[in-house]
């Protein structure tokens, strides 16, 4: 399982990258630091359907098969339910927003989805990091990571950073957690859990 779950999330992480430079690259005037991701599969965008079919619809059921299986290599059945929530959420945000609209119901479908899977992605590590839930090093990752996540979003709040910035910002967060967890599954020797303790 611990082979399975690591390939998943590698998977994930990479067809996600290489998916976003491409497309991006593709789509004219999109900005890779100052446009949302979103903007991809927004109405309007010659590649929108490849992007919410690649970029959020697979990536985001490969990260909810990640999460869910993540949660039983560290036997924890609460944290894999949180995280397969967390990438049900990325999933369903294929739905397409609609940048002149805002008010429209699948704009507001797709920000409902991207709250939905950041909350599970919240309640997840928030979760690995109470005691005895995991191995030292897998809490403490958890407490930087939640920390990182939330981060962005406060510089927002508060006027320092950009909203597409912090959203670009938070992304790189949890694509670094789960690249670095499914390199520590792939490679650990004691298959006994993750990082040799779980």
């Amino acid at each position: 399982m611990h082979k399975l779950t690591g390939t998943l999330g590698l998977a994930a992480v990479l067809v996600f990258v290489v998916t976003f430079v491409v497309l991006g690259a593709l789509t004219p005037d999109f900005q890779f630091v100052n446009d949302y991701i979103s903007k991809l599969g927004s109405r309007g965008q010659p590649y929108a359907d490849w992007w919410n079919t690649i970029g959020f619809g697979i990536v985001g059921v490969a990260f909810a098969a990640f999460g869910f299986l993540f949660g039983l290599c560290v036997r924890d059945r609460v944290l894999s339910f949180c995280l397969m929530v967390a990438g049900l959420g990325f999933a369903m945000a294929a739905v397409p927003t609609d940048f002149n609209e805002q008010h429209d119901v699948l704009s507001k479908a797709h920000h409902a989805a991207i709250c939905f899977g950041l909350a599970g992605w919240c309640f997840g590590l928030a979760r690995m990091t109470r005691a005895g839930s995991t191995d030292e090093f897998s809490r403490t990752m958890a407490t930087y990571t939640i920390t990182l996540s939330l981060l962005p979003m406060i510089a927002m709040g508060g006027g320092i950073s950009e909203e597409p910035v912090a959203h670009r910002l938070v992304m790189l967060v949890v694509l670094t957690w789960v690249l670095v967890n499914s390199l520590i599954l792939l490679l650990a020797k004691d298959r006994t859990g993750v990082a040799g303790n779980a």
